[in-house]
This record gives structure tokens, sequence and C-alpha cells, in this order.
């Protein structure tokens, strides 16, 4: 097996593993309001960190050499293709366990997610700062490491997911003021921190050896 095939081994357990993490997640099958995402999810997380950071650190790390060619590193970076992995691993999980459309997730598995970990083994050192906002708003993330930097991004997308829902489920005109600018007020928090989650997956996987 070749170097590029190993890593894109190494990458595929990691969203495996991101399946496994959301079972044991409290997400309820039907949207819920903003409160259970701030309160109940967040607590969730937090209160797993540990635990899950350490499982992924078992996975057995593939030396990654970057990749020699010449062509332009762009959005084509660690951290933002460890992003979409993670989306990708909420999606194919709400598909079977809420949608019980086993078969759409399997074809997103089959050829997205390829795609996605086939990119991140061809990968080189990029811009960890693409997506850094100008803002005076304070978010806290834990990151001492690759593992627990992924395992941030990923409940920080469960997170976003989960308080996005009930925009595309339901019409938020019908929502009480106060929903509405917790849903606000909470989606921009999420949002800064998700991306501070992908500078720091950029960094930090080319810093562990």
């Amino acid at each position: 097996m070749s170097g590029t095939d190993r890593l894109g081994q190494y990458f595929l357990e990691f969203f495996r593993m991101s399946h496994g993490i959301l079972d044991r997640m409290p997400i309820r099958l039907t949207p819920q309001p903003m409160s259970y995402v701030s309160d109940v999810l967040e607590r969730a997380a937090e209160e797993r960190r540990v635990e899950e950071a350490a499982r992924l650190r078992e996975v057995v790390r593939v030396p990654h050499q970057p990749a020699d060619h010449d062509f332009p590193v762009g959005l084509n970076t660690i951290g933002i293709l460890a992003d979409r992995l993670t989306i990708l691993a909420i999606k194919t999980w709400f598909l079977r366990h809420k949608h019980k459309k086993d078969e759409a997730a399997a074809v997103i598995e089959a050829d997205e997610v390829v795609q996605i970990v086939r990119a991140m083994s061809l990968t080189r050192p990029g811009s960890a700062t693409l997506l850094q906002k100008i803002t005076e708003l304070k978010t806290v993330i834990h990151n001492a490491d690759w593992a627990e930097s992924f395992y941030g991004l990923l409940m920080s997308n469960l997170m976003m997911w989960e308080a996005q829902e009930s925009m595309y489920v339901n019409n938020m005109a019908d929502y009480s003021d106060a929903e509405v600018r917790a849903c606000l007020s909470w989606c921009s928090y999420g949002n800064q921190r998700r991306n501070r989650y992908i500078t720091s997956c950029e960094v930090l996987y080319w810093q562990t050896p």
C-alpha cells in the first residue's frame, strides 16, 4: 500500500470514529430549540472531550510527507478538508439515523468521503488564517493537539448543524423574537469557534509527529 493510500485510510478511520462519537452524543431526531444546543449539546461535548480525544489519539499516526507538487494550495488544506470531512460524517449519520436513507449515506461515503480523504493525503501546509474574521467576538477552544482539535471541529459542526436545522425545517417567522435572537447570537459565536478549530486543525496536524 502506498503512503498516499495509508494516509487515506488514516483519515477514513477518523471519519468512521466520528460516527461513533455522534452515537454517544444526546442527539435528538427532531429539531430542538436553541436552549438544547447551547445547554445540553454543549455540555455533553465538553463532558466527553477528554475521553473522545483520547480515542482519536489511539489511531496510529501515518507519516505525512507534504506533496511536492507546485500547485497553489488555496483552500486545499488539512484544516478546511477536515471541516468538510466532519460535516460529511454528520450528514451521513443523520441520513441513516434520522431519515432512514442508508443508500444515500452510502453513496456519499463511496464518492464524496473518498475524494476528501484522498485530497487530505495529498496536501501540504497552507494558510491557517483563510477563514479568520475581523471581529471582537471572543471564543474559547480546547486544542491541545490535532486529535482534540478534530474533536472540537466535529462538535462545533454538530452544534452548527443542529442550530441551523430549524431554519430549514421550520419557518423562522413563526418563532418568538427571543428564539430568533438566541439563534442569531449563538450562530455567530458558533461559526467563529468553528473557524478557530479549522485553523487549529491545520496548524497542529503538521506539528504532530
